[in-house]
């Protein structure tokens, strides 16, 4: 959602005034996902999602833009959809978050690599740091950041998940910490 609302506030921004169908054709190729940061060219799009943990020294001129939420939350919904698409698709999504372990292994150990993405984005210079539930909130600062206004769609509500009979409890409180701790700190930076 977030990437393609920059898109679309970029192109509107740098192209608004041409025709339709060249804004059109513009968003089209203005985002793609890209699996390393180290994988970044000058050919890339100018809009890059990534999973990827950062990694001090990448020496590309970007701006980063580090979204988190719940770690159970995300574990969960990481299940459900490996459910709907068959364990590859998890085992893809544990690559790309450089994290390691099995798929049913997700609510027992960190294998999306959650504590690796906070601290290394949470402690990364340069990089808006934004919890999904703030994105909204903070959206004037985003666009600040980016240069550029940024239009979100309207903020739809997240289904709600009942807690799941076994889990790992213990860890997920203790990644719940460290994102409460990053949610603090980027807001006292905010000020």
């Amino acid at each position: 959602m977030l990437t393609d609302a920059i898109a679309a506030s970029l192109v509107k921004s740098r192209l608004g005034t041409m025709p339709r169908w060249a804004r059109n054709l513009a968003l089209q190729v203005s985002r793609q996902y890209c699996a390393r940061l180290d994988q970044i060219t000058p050919e890339s799009a100018p809009i890059l999602k990534t999973h990827d943990i950062y990694r001090h020294g990448r020496g590309h001129l970007a701006k980063y833009i580090f979204v988190y939420g719940d770690p159970l939350a995300s574990a969960l919904s990481a299940r459900d959809v490996g459910q709907r698409k068959g364990d590859i698709w998890i085992e893809a999504h544990i690559y790309h978050l450089c994290g390691f372990g099995m798929p049913n292994d997700i609510l027992q150990h960190d294998i999306l690599n959650y504590r690796g993405q906070i601290e290394s984005w949470g402690n990364a210079e340069d990089v808006f740091t934004v919890h999904y539930d703030e994105i909204w909130d903070r959206s004037d600062e985003l666009s600040r950041f980016l240069g550029f206004p940024v239009a979100l769609p309207l903020r739809r509500q997240r289904t709600e998940r009942s807690l799941p009979a076994a889990y790992n409890k213990e860890l997920f409180d203790g990644l719940e910490g460290l994102s409460s701790s990053l949610r603090e700190t980027a807001l006292a930076r905010a000020e």
